[in-house]
C-alpha cells in the first residue's frame, strides 16, 4: 500500500497544461527516482515525461473545489489512501456523499469514510488477527515497561495503533494511558480499556466500511487497487466468495500494483516459491510449464 508516512496534498489546484518528468540512473534501473537533476547529471539518466491537461471543474465539482480551497484540511484527508480522517472533516464528507453522490469527488469521500470505520486501513491488526483480548495483553505489556520513558511509550503506542496514523482522539487516549500507568489499578485499567476500544474494529464497523467501498464503481477511480486491498482486509473471515472475487479482480486487472504484490508476498512466504509465482504470473497461460 502507499507509504503511510507521506502526507497527501493537491498538486494541481488550477486548470491548465502540466508536465511531469521522471529521471532514473542508467546504471541502476530499479533505483528510486532522483530529485530534479542538474545539467551535468542529465546525460547519465533515463528520462521520461508526460504532458496532460487539467480541465476546470464544472457544476457540482466546482462547488466542491471551492469548498476544498477554503478548508485546507479537507484536501489531504480526501486524497489520502491510508490515514484515518480527523473527526472534524467527517460531517463534510458525509454531506458530500449525500448531496453530490455522482461527483467525481464522491468516491474519495466514500473511501475516506470507510477508512474511518477501519481506523485507517486496519491492515496491521487484521493481518495479525487481533481481538480485544490480544489488544489488552499488548497494551498492558507496553505500559508495564518501567524502564521506558513516557515519551518513548507514547511513540510505541502510536506505532501499535496502525503505524502511527492516530487521530486526535487516539492521541488523547494514548497520553492518558501513559499518564495513568503508575496510577491506581482501576484508573489504569480504564485507560487501557479505552485504548482497546479505539484500536479494535468490530464486525459491524467492517461491514459498514465494505458497504461504502462497494459503492465505489468508477472503473477509472485511481485508488481502485487500494480500495480492493482494503475491502479484502475488512472482509477477512466474513465472506469467502467476496474475498475470492476481490482476488480474481486483482489478478486480472492489477497484477503490477504494489497492493497485489504485497498481498501475494503475504500469502507466499518462501522466496523461491514467490519468485516462481512472479515468473508464472507474467507468462501467458498457453506458454506456461513448457
Amino acid at each position: 500500500m502507499p507509504d503511510a508516512n507521506l502526507e497527501p496534498y493537491i498538486l494541481f489546484t488550477k486548470a491548465g497544461e502540466y508536465t511531469i518528468e521522471v529521471f532514473y540512473p542508467k546504471e541502476y534501473p530499479f533505483a528510486r527516482p532522483l530529485d530534479y537533476p542538474t545539467e551535468g547529471q542529465r546525460g547519465k539518466l533515463l528520462h521520461a515525461s508526460v504532458v496532460f491537461k487539467v480541465e476546470p471543474p464544472q457544476g457540482n465539482d466546482k462547488t466542491i473545489v471551492e469548498l476544498l480551497s477554503r478548508n485546507t484540511k479537507l484536501g489531504p484527508a480526501l486524497l489520502s489512501t491510508i490515514h484515518e480522517p480527523d473527526d472534524d472533516v467527517l460531517p463534510k464528507f458525509r454531506r458530500l456523499v449525500t448531496d453530490f453522490p455522482n461527483s467525481r469527488y464522491a468516491d474519495y469521500a466514500r473511501f475516506a469514510l470507510a477508512r474511518d470505520y477501519l481506523q485507517g486501513t486496519g491492515y496491521h491488526w487484521f493481518k495479525e488477527g487481533y481481538n480485544r483480548e490480544t489488544f489488552q495483553r499488548v497494551f498492558v505489556t507496553i505500559l508495564s515497561n518501567e524502564a521506558t520513558s513516557n515519551e518513548q511509550l507514547i511513540i510505541d503506542l502510536k506505532s501499535r495503533l496502525l503505524f502511527g496514523n492516530v487521530s486526535a482522539e487516539d492521541d488523547r487516549a494514548i497520553r492518558e494511558a501513559v499518564a495513568a500507568r503508575k496510577a491506581a489499578d482501576a484508573t489504569r485499567q480504564r485507560a487501557i480499556a479505552r485504548l482497546v476500544e479505539l484500536a479494535f474494529v468490530s464486525v459491524e464497523e467492517r461491514q459498514a466500511a465494505i458497504r461504502l467501498l462497494e459503492e465505489i464503481r468508477d472503473p477509472h477511480f485511481p485508488y481502485l487497487p487500494t480500495v480492493l486491498a482494503v475491502k479484502r482486509i475488512a472482509n477477512r473471515d466474513l465472506d469467502e466468495k467476496l474475498t475470492q472475487a476481490i482476488d480474481d479482480q486483482m489478478n486480472q486487472r492489477y497484477r503490477d500494483s504494489v497492493e497485489w504484490i504485497t498481498l501475494q508476498n503475504d500469502l507466499i512466504g518462501d522466496k523461491d516459491e514467490w519468485r516462481e509465482f512472479r515468473v508464472q504470473s507474467r507468462t501467458p497461460v498457453n506458454e506456461r510449464d513448457k
